[in-house]
């Protein structure tokens, strides 16, 4: 069977199309122009791809395919779990079968990806993609999860109900560039990810090496050595475990200002239970001095524990209850 490649509607347009007494009603609104760049310097556009058919799946099936071959042991597709649906049809859904067009159906753009997905992962390993979108939770194993940070005083709420069932990386909001660092960020950018579960990273490391290696900085480098221990430590926690109830604080540590200007505790706290049962406080103090916490935990039962302990700077700690 020979395969052709659909042709995409550009993204300069919005198409809203509906199917009203046999008449097919075509809507269509210009759109901002969003071009996915990789060399800006080559000025390349390109456009969305038709997820319902059989030539991009067996396209990226077979790509994925390849890298196994190769002895990868993992797979990132960009985008997926982030992009909204863009209508894209290939020229012979134009014609009529059972009254409907099968590519433009409301369905075909999430079930076409679900497909792709799930045929990567039939191939033995894991897949990761952009952003975690619900609807593709049993296909994506690894979310790079890095816009929840955006927000002032985020909320892990997708970590509270996903933990344990799926694994999220990174975050984009580290300010850095090749002539600056920001310790204050650096560090609470790394205590963020510890404590809401998440895997470390999203960031160049030929841009932080150059600072980490200078005298002043040794805190945020040894830092950063604590960090990655307390991850490797706490699998079982982290990865394979839930996050309990967040805790109240009885006395609030105080706060500093990171790059976004946003308002970040210094010693963040969270709560998990492994598969066994077990249970743990995680503590983080990313900040240059010593600080003092009191705060009431939970347990999945809503059983009400209270912790105080001063932390000193850049210190994690943790403990079971």
């Amino acid at each position: 069977m020979s395969l052709t490649a659909p042709s995409p509607i550009p993204s300069r347009v919005l198409l809203i199309c509906f199917w009203l007494s046999g008449l097919l009603l075509i809507f269509v609104f210009p759109r901002p122009f969003y071009r996915e760049v990789y060399e800006p310097n080559r000025n390349w556009s390109f456009v969305v791809m038709d997820p319902s058919t059989e030539y991009w799946r067996s396209t990226l099936v077979g790509v994925a395919q390849l890298l196994k071959n190769l002895s990868v042991n993992g797979i990132y597709i960009d985008q997926i779990a982030c992009a909204p649906p863009v209508p894209c049809f290939k020229h012979q859904d134009l014609q009529f079968e059972n009254n409907i067009l099968p590519a433009m159906s409301p369905s075909s753009w999430v079930t076409g990806y679900r497909r792709l997905l799930s045929a990567v992962q039939e191939l033995g390993f894991p897949v990761m993609s952009e952003a975690h979108t619900e609807t593709y939770q049993d296909t994506v194993d690894i979310n790079l999860a890095i816009y929840g940070y955006d927000a002032c005083e985020h909320i892990p709420l997708f970590q509270a109900v996903y933990s344990g069932w799926t694994v999220l990386m990174g975050t984009k909001n580290w300010d850095y560039s090749s002539n600056n660092f920001n310790p204050t960020n650096f560090a609470a950018r790394l205590a963020q990810l510890l404590t809401d579960g998440s895997s470390l990273g999203w960031f160049n490391v030929q841009y932080f090496a150059p600072f980490l290696q200078l005298p002043e900085n040794v805190n945020q480098l040894l830092f950063l050595r604590h960090v990655v221990e307390a991850r490797s430590s706490l699998l079982k926690y982290l990865v394979y475990g839930r996050m309990l109830p967040p805790v109240d604080y009885i006395v609030l540590p105080p706060s500093v200002t990171i790059a976004d200007k946003c308002p970040v505790l210094q010693v963040l706290v969270t709560c998990w239970a492994a598969p066994s049962g077990e249970r743990l406080i995680l503590m983080v103090n990313h900040g240059e001095t010593a600080a003092y916490l009191s705060v009431r935990m939970y347990d999945a039962d809503k059983n009400g524990y209270v912790q105080n302990a001063t932390l000193p700077p850049f210190t994690v700690q943790w403990q079971p209850f």
